[in-house]
């Protein structure tokens, strides 16, 4: 398995158990990890962690993924972090990527080693 050291990941998501199996899949990675429950939590551990990527659930009570990239974006807009929105709904298209500035939307259910790859991919240069 290839390594993420170097790279720390934010996921927001208010499924519990999502938040820790990818938490426990990118620590195994070597990735530092935080995790929040909703988008204004995650704002929060954004400011203080200030990640490399941000993987979000876009549907959440205490603030949806669409608002918490938007705050990151007005707050920081040269801040470097890969954003990836994670949905089980149809309500935003690959298309919007450019306009709302995320990496990719990941629909739900998705291939965690997909998931993975594609973390991998965009944080090569980061990475040792």
């Amino acid at each position: 398995m290839q390594s993420l050291k170097g790279v720390s990941i934010l996921i927001v998501d208010d499924e519990s158990e999502l938040r820790e199996i990818l938490a426990e899949e990118f620590l195994a990675m070597g990735a530092a990890v935080r995790t929040a429950s909703g988008g204004d939590e995650g704002f929060e551990v954004f400011e203080e962690f200030q990640p490399t990527v941000v993987l979000s659930d876009v549907r959440m009570s205490g603030g949806d993924g669409v608002s918490l990239l938007a705050r990151i974006r007005q707050r920081y807009p040269k801040a470097p972090p890969y954003v990836f929105l994670l949905s089980g709904y149809a309500e935003l298209h690959q298309g919007d990527a450019k306009t709302l500035r995320f990496e990719e939307l990941i629909p739900k259910p998705f291939s965690l080693k997909k998931l993975r790859a594609r973390v991998l991919e965009v944080t090569r240069q980061v990475s040792p």
